[in-house]
């Protein structure tokens, strides 16, 4: 979707069609949600995630929640190399700033009819924490090997500590496949074939995520400012779930609305 298009979508939305890279953000916000594209280029920038040569999707990654206030809300669709890469960088430096409240790994040709790709694709989702907050999340910076049932010769996988520890989320098996520089990863599912299994995989896994985390931001005071922010960001949470399960064709049902308020629920 073009800067043009979302205008006459939000006409009283302030839209800014340009270079994410080069942007001046002076503001900060209390939602984030984007679909990064996948580039090896190397973003050289004067901001604090500029300077640590990160790839392309990575840098849109961790400025987006650089910019986030605390207890603000991310939520990407991005490749799964934020994830599986063997250089940590980018990780270390998003859990610095904010914790993983949950990660959806989609299998290979899960957006085939969506966006003609068959990359393996994750779905994250992160909160901000203010500078002396504690973690609160379970470990995701590192990587953990699992061998794969059918694997014979290729031995171990590599994959992020979170998704070894959370099979669930996991909407396929890990698994070996032939690549254009040889064995490489994937994540395999039978469900991709057939209609409407993968996207009721998809949301009953959105389903376990945590609800009513958004915190609103210091400088909202007054019952009704919270209340009016934390229903903006549940509009947009929502509307951000609906348009990741229509690409499977079904819509979010009215009831299962996000919800976005103080808080922390499992």
């Amino acid at each position: 979707m073009h800067g043009f298009e979302v205008g006459r979508l939000y006409p009283d939305a302030w839209v800014r069609q340009e270079d994410f890279t080069k942007a001046k953000l002076a503001e900060t916000f209390d939602l984030a949600v984007g679909n990064p594209p996948f580039s090896d280029r190397t973003v050289r920038a004067t901001d604090l995630a500029g300077q640590l040569g990160l790839s392309l999707h990575e840098y849109f990654i961790a400025r987006s929640i650089e910019r986030l206030r605390p207890g603000g809300l991310a939520a990407f669709v991005c490749s799964r190399f934020l994830m599986d890469r063997v250089d940590d960088t980018a990780r270390q430096h998003i859990a610095a700033m904010a914790d993983l409240a949950g990660a959806i790994r989609l299998p290979q040709g899960a957006m085939l009819a969506a966006s003609g790709t068959e990359v393996v694709v994750d779905v994250l989702f992160f909160q901000k924490r203010a500078p002396d907050a504690a973690i609160r999340c379970l470990p995701w910076t590192s990587l953990v090997e699992i061998k794969p049932e059918d694997a014979a010769e290729e031995g171990p996988l590599r994959v992020n500590d979170y998704f070894a520890r959370h099979a669930s989320m996991v909407l396929g098996e890990h698994a070996w496949t032939t690549g254009p520089y040889g064995p490489t990863y994937t994540c395999r599912s039978e469900d991709v074939k057939t209609p409407g299994r993968l996207e009721a995989a998809l949301v009953s896994a959105v389903e376990t995520l945590p609800t009513c985390i958004h915190a609103p931001s210091p400088e909202s005071t007054g019952t009704s400012a919270r209340d009016e922010i934390g229903q903006k960001v549940a509009e947009m949470v929502t509307r951000a779930v609906q348009r990741m399960r229509s690409m499977f064709g079904r819509e979010a049902a009215p009831e299962q609305r996000a919800s976005a308020s103080p808080g922390m629920s499992p």
